[in-house]
């Protein structure tokens, strides 16, 4: 744990261990000042905006009071934006992990999350500015969801230490579940057995019934346009879902590898 919090959330420099969930592995706050400095840049553009709208009615009056309500107005909801990420914090301790939003902060073990659900794009925009996307979504088996974008500082070190953590204990789970003769749900109606994988019929086009490949027919996967497409023997794609919809996919992919031929 750093010494030094970057622009702490409370008075402390330091975060004392946790009773639930042990000592302090490592913090991430909100990325402050490209909260602050885009909510700036929001309220400058729309004042500019507003300002030429008036220009007609210049001499008039009710000019100014009216430019002055609507930059007052635009301020306030700004602000209340840029103060809706300026408290947010995720503090990850040995046993789980805090979420805090201000003054509402909850804890999770590890053992309570679900599933991960990971997206990464870049967009390039006229060719020169490259800008990186980054989302990580939790599901706890209570009903809960975590969503975690690149608002956080290091986000990718966020990611990273959390799929470290879950992922053995997913594993486990998933494993006994599949020994048992059950089924595992990856998202997107898909869903995996020791029989092989399948596809609920609510997520396909004219189906009457649940779609099949069994083992024996399976013939590896490729990740190709945003999607993981499912191969049968000869090479066909029997079902692409999109990366972004699918939740534990190093899981899936790693039980998918056992069975490739």
């Amino acid at each position: 744990m750093p010494d030094q919090r970057p622009m702490p959330l409370t008075p402390e420099e330091r975060i004392e261990r946790d009773l639930l969930l042990g000592e302090v592995v490592d913090n991430f706050p909100s990325r402050r000042l490209r909260v602050l400095v885009s909510g700036w840049a929001v309220l400058l553009g729309l004042g500019t905006l507003l300002n030429f709208a008036l220009l007609p009615w210049l001499e008039s009056e009710w000019s100014g009071p009216l430019f002055g309500f609507g930059i007052g107005l635009l301020g306030l909801v700004i602000g209340w934006r840029v103060m809706h990420y300026w408290n947010r914090e995720v503090i990850l301790y040995e046993h789980g992990f805090r979420y805090r939003e201000g003054s509402y902060h909850v804890p999770f073990r590890y053992d309570e999350i679900k599933t991960i659900r990971l997206r990464a794009e870049r967009w390039v925009y006229l060719g020169v500015i490259r800008l990186n996307q980054y989302e990580v979504r939790l599901t706890t088996y209570g009903g809960d969801v975590i969503r975690l974008t690149d608002v956080y500082h290091r986000i990718e070190t966020l990611s990273d230490c959390l799929t470290e953590q879950i992922h053995p204990l997913l594993r486990r789970a998933h494993a006994s579940t599949l020994s048992k003769g059950g089924a595992v749900d990856f998202g997107s109606g898909l869903h995996l057995s020791q029989e092989g994988l399948s596809v609920s019929q609510s997520v396909l086009q004219d189906a009457t019934a649940d779609a099949h490949l069994a083992w024996a027919d399976f013939g590896g996967y490729r990740v190709q346009d945003r999607q993981l497409q499912l191969l049968t023997h000869d090479q066909r794609v029997w079902f692409a879902p999109s990366l972004s919809a699918l939740d534990n996919i190093t899981l899936l992919i790693e039980f998918m590898k056992q069975k490739s031929p």
